[in-house]
């Protein structure tokens, strides 16, 4: 999944639950069950850190506009927290990748093309009608 797809599915689990440490549980929880829904991931640092860079920024003007709580923010960070042993595999700062759906012990789903981005984009606007709902 994308940067942006894990912070805004984390950040609506974070709303939901309403207390810190289960957001922060749910939001790791939640990057393990969207890592098993067939996606796409990016096939290119620039695209990754595009996604990082403007989801971030988004999303701080949103949080920082509609100041939904502590909860909200600490489910976001759960939600994208795994991706980092990423980049740090991808350029040898680590040797393996521990994550359960990163390392293989859980399966990884990959869908290409089309449908790998049509996933992640409904995902992320079923969370945002959730939340203004």
């Amino acid at each position: 999944m994308y940067y942006s797809t894990h912070l805004v599915v984390g950040a609506t689990i974070g709303i939901a639950t309403g207390h810190p440490l289960k957001a922060f549980i749910a939001g790791l929880a939640s990057h393990i069950i969207m890592d098993l829904i067939p996606h796409r991931d990016h096939e290119k640092v620039i695209n990754c850190l595009i996604d990082v860079m403007g989801g971030s920024l988004l999303f701080a003007l949103w949080f920082f506009a509609y100041r939904p709580g502590l909860s909200c923010l600490v489910g976001s960070v759960a939600g994208v927290l795994p991706d980092i042993e990423i980049p740090l595999y991808y350029y040898r700062l680590i040797s393996k990748r521990y994550f359960p759906s990163h390392s293989g012990w859980i399966p990884h789903r990959k869908a290409g093309g089309r449908f790998g981005l049509l996933v992640q984009l409904l995902t992320i606007v079923g969370m945002g009608i959730w939340v203004i709902s």
